[in-house]
């Protein structure tokens, strides 16, 4: 919610942006020019797409059986290790990353004029070679998005004796989550064009997420339904005064103090 890349005055330097900017690492890439930043996008579409061959082929290949082969086993570790940390964990990073990949001006395209991408001006969207990265990113997009659908599923345990703090136990709440989840973070990356349009989307997006924790309850633990409900509710509350800062800029003498100022007020509240 915190993009660098919207109205907000972050300040960069700062140890405590440093300290947390690995888990939006688009940030780490961008600035390095739009070259790193598509070499970035096919070293994890090349790490998606090969750990989701290896599991496929090792789920055929043993059909269910526990392998006896020392260096297999190992794998298998490996790929649930793998699995945990960018499927579960690090998955919103990687699909901001990914989403970036269509932040274009358009409602250009409304006007008849060329489509620009917002961080890389000298890129037409619709011309090659970004119009190919664009194809080959739905793709990955989908095949990612359906490991991440597939790793929320595995969380959900029908026992209520599970030791697992964040096991779920609704299905249907918990796919509900992931995909509000997953639309704020497509609105969030990809839609920077759109102004107070892109503000309003998010904001129906983080109160319909904010509903689904504080009413569905869709985890055992009621620490992590309370945490997670408090998370959204913050999110909300970001995403409201955000769309007060985009809606009252240029109403000020000095629109960078002011946005500072907000930035602040945002993250202390936050």
């Amino acid at each position: 919610m915190f993009n660098p890349t919207w109205s907000w005055r972050i300040q960069k330097n700062y140890w405590a942006y440093k300290a947390i900017s690995w888990l939006l690492f688009k940030m780490l890439w961008m600035t390095s020019g739009y070259v790193t930043y598509i070499s970035g996008f096919y070293m994890l579409t090349a790490m998606t797409l090969i750990s989701s061959a290896t599991i496929v082929w090792i789920a055929v290949a043993l059909k269910g059986t526990t392998p006896d082969n020392i260096w297999l086993k190992r794998l298998i570790s490996g790929l649930q290790l793998l699995s945990l940390v960018f499927c579960g964990f690090w998955w919103v990073g990687m699909m901001d990353y990914l989403c970036y990949m269509f932040d274009c001006d358009w409602p250009k395209l409304a006007a008849g004029k060329p489509v620009h991408h917002m961080g890389f001006t000298e890129q037409n969207c619709l011309a090659l070679p970004h119009l190919a990265h664009m194809l080959v990113a739905v793709f990955i997009l989908l095949v990612f998005c359906w490991n991440v659908m597939l790793m929320a599923v595995g969380s959900v345990d029908m026992n209520p004796m599970t030791r697992n703090r964040l096991a779920s136990s609704d299905t249907d709440t918990t796919v509900r989550i992931l995909l509000m989840k997953m639309l704020l973070v497509i609105l969030t990356s990809a839609l920077d064009s759109l102004g107070l349009t892109q503000d309003v989307l998010v904001i129906i997006t983080t109160f319909y997420l904010m509903h689904l924790h504080s009413g569905g309850m869709a985890f055992y633990e009621f620490a992590v339904n309370m945490a997670w409900t408090a998370v959204s509710w913050a999110l909300l509350f970001v995403a409201i005064i955000y769309a007060g800062l985009e809606f009252t800029m240029g109403q000020h003498t000095d629109d960078a103090n002011y946005s500072q100022r907000i930035t602040m007020v945002s993250g202390l509240s936050w």
